[in-house]
């Protein structure tokens, strides 16, 4: 299997990537239209089976903040231009399968 796992076999957790329509990472345009993908982290050696796609997103530092409703995204959008800071890539959800809670990772410096 081609999917990361914890000590107990679990899977880390799922994760929806998202990307301009150049698969550059960069923001979607006007927030509202972009590619996805949802899946799950696997090895970096790892090879997608035929008819699957395998990203492997640029290292950033990120802002991570935890879903707590539809408006969190807007909330931190808001958050970000009121100090200044600009978003360095696309926004991404992470789903952790241990605690059931979902997290916004938004990329602010590419490492």
């Amino acid at each position: 299997m081609l999917a990361r796992k914890d000590e107990q076999g679990n899977l880390y957790g799922i994760r929806d990537l998202m990307s301009d329509f150049s698969r550059n990472y960069k923001p979607w345009e006007n927030f509202n239209r972009g590619l996805y993908l949802a899946g799950v982290e696997v090895f970096a050696d790892s090879v997608a089976p035929a008819g699957w796609n395998k990203w492997t997103v640029p290292a950033y530092e990120y802002l991570k903040v935890e879903a707590e409703g539809p408006d969190t995204f807007d909330r931190m959008v808001e958050y970000l231009k009121d100090h200044k800071i600009e978003l360095a890539g696309a926004v991404f959800d992470y789903s952790c399968l241990k605690t059931g809670r979902n997290y916004m990772y938004f990329p602010v410096e590419k490492i």
